[in-house]
């Protein structure tokens, strides 16, 4: 081969050769990473994906098979945990295992094992026995959370109409225990003629006895409604509930209990009690849906079951919630009350059974 012919080889085989090296080096930089960086100067957590995708931001909290976790960039997710490969997280949290024990540290979660470093030293435990992560360290304000959905309905003119409405839950969440506080209520007035006066509240205290049973030690409803005369009734008691499906998208829980029934009416016939004592059988059920990471729909229905004196009484909520920011969420509202066997009042009017309520209002998550 003449050397003119080796100079030519020299210009076709050089730029492959080099394209070449520039396509390993190329592929070399877009190979998953195996661990987060180990200098980060923000201390963000970090979640790989079983995709093999890296997350960076903060977890807010893990419960319920499900981990929510917020990215400056995506805004806030809802992640099931079992896409969930690896998890490194720089900062001092809770975590706590289906043994009831709580490990409190940094940690790093990998190859189904938690490993947490304590102010005592490192402890390893099974990844499957974590039942929950809350944020930071054991302070009250961790523990808290809450949503306000205000609604308000105005018309002028020829028919003057105002309703005010509201819808509130708060939360307070240990590793634990869970203290559950709901409120559903509205007032209304046509031509400044009070037309609506409804008041619905629900406290729960619940202990975990393992990752989807609890028991409700105790429990207490109250409710108010002028225009079904029902001055006030009172339903303290116990029970327990089980989650029967816990899914990214799909949540649903079953409770049962006892209840002690005391309902005082604003009139009665002459004759009648003005209040009626006896006992109940309470049935919950709530059903979660997630059909978009922006929309969720809440289905929540429970019925008291009369035993002796009082009547039969039900009540259904649902909610479509649109958020719109992290904080901000457009709600629309469907509220059913229902009682079986209304009491007429002294003028003998007898109230219908059920009340049915809409209502649309902007939610303030805090």
């Amino acid at each position: 081969m003449r050397v003119s012919d080796r100079r030519g080889l020299q210009w076709v085989w050089g730029p492959l050769v080099t394209l070449c090296l520039c396509g390993a080096v190329g592929a070399a930089d877009v190979v998953p990473l195996k661990a987060p960086p180990a200098s980060d100067p923000k201390g963000y957590e970090w979640i790989r994906m079983t995709s093999g995708e890296w997350l960076k931001g903060s977890v807010e909290r893990m419960r319920d098979e499900s981990i929510s976790f917020h990215s400056d960039e995506l805004g806030d997710l809802t992640l099931d945990w079992d896409d969930v490969s690896a998890l490194y997280s720089p900062h001092v949290n809770m975590y706590f295992f289906e043994d009831r024990e709580l490990d409190i540290g940094t940690a790093v979660i990998r190859d189904g094992e938690v490993i947490v470093t304590t102010k005592d030293g490192t402890k390893t435990r099974k990844r499957k026995d974590l039942v929950s992560i809350i944020p930071g360290r054991p302070r009250e304000i961790n523990y808290w959370s809450g949503k306000l959905t205000a609604n308000l309905s105005v018309q002028r003119g020829n028919t003057d109409h105002v309703e005010y409405g509201a819808i509130a839950t708060i939360r307070r969440e240990t590793p634990d225990t869970r203290l559950r506080v709901d409120y559903n209520g509205s007032y209304g007035e046509v031509g400044g003629v009070k037309n609506t006066n409804n008041h619905h509240a629900e406290a729960h205290f619940d202990i975990f006895v393992t990752r989807r049973f609890y028991v409700t030690p105790a429990a207490l409803g109250v409710f108010q409604d002028e225009f079904q005369n029902i001055e006030l009734r009172l339903t303290p008691g116990a029970g327990m509930g089980y989650e029967v499906v816990d899914h990214k998208k799909v949540e649903w829980t079953v409770e049962v209990g006892g209840e002690y029934l005391q309902t005082e009416y604003l009139s009665v016939a002459p004759g009648q009690p003005i209040v009626d004592k006896g006992g109940a059988v309470r049935l919950r059920s709530t059903l979660a849906l997630e059909p978009h990471s922006s929309t969720d729909l809440t289905f929540t229905y429970s019925t008291n079951l009369a035993i002796g004196n009082g009547t039969n009484s039900q009540h259904g909520l649902a909610v479509l919630s649109f958020e719109i920011t992290d904080l901000l969420s457009i709600n629309l509202s469907f509220t059913w009350d229902r009682v079986d066997d209304p009491t007429p009042t002294s003028t003998g009017v007898v109230p219908q059974k059920d009340d049915y309520r809409l209502a649309a209002g902007i939610g303030f998550t805090l």
